[in-house]
């Protein structure tokens, strides 16, 4: 049995996109991971509009990203919760 490691769903669901966009490198100037890698944080929202969402989406608004962004459950992360914190793995 071969397994292929590169697995794409037929409809790829937004946190798949999500994680695509973060593993681009081109994009780690307008959205990346933090340091840690429990959470990611958007660097400049006009160039995620522009030049992400049209990429990846079928729109250029930051409105709809983050109505994504919280219709998956996808919560603000505090500065001071720590990585493995409830805080921490709930974060964006």
């Amino acid at each position: 049995l071969l397994v292929s490691h590169s697995y794409t769903p037929k409809k790829k669901t937004f946190p798949f996109i999500l994680h695509e966009i973060l593993s681009d490198p081109e994009s780690q100037n307008i959205i990346t991971w933090m340091p840690h890698g429990c959470s990611w944080r958007v660097l400049d929202k006009e160039k995620l509009a522009k030049v992400i969402c049209p990429k990846y989406f079928s729109h250029s608004k930051f409105e709809h990203f983050t109505r994504s962004v919280n219709g998956w459950g996808f919560k603000v992360r505090t500065h001071r919760a720590k990585c493995g914190t409830n805080a921490a793995r709930e974060g964006h």
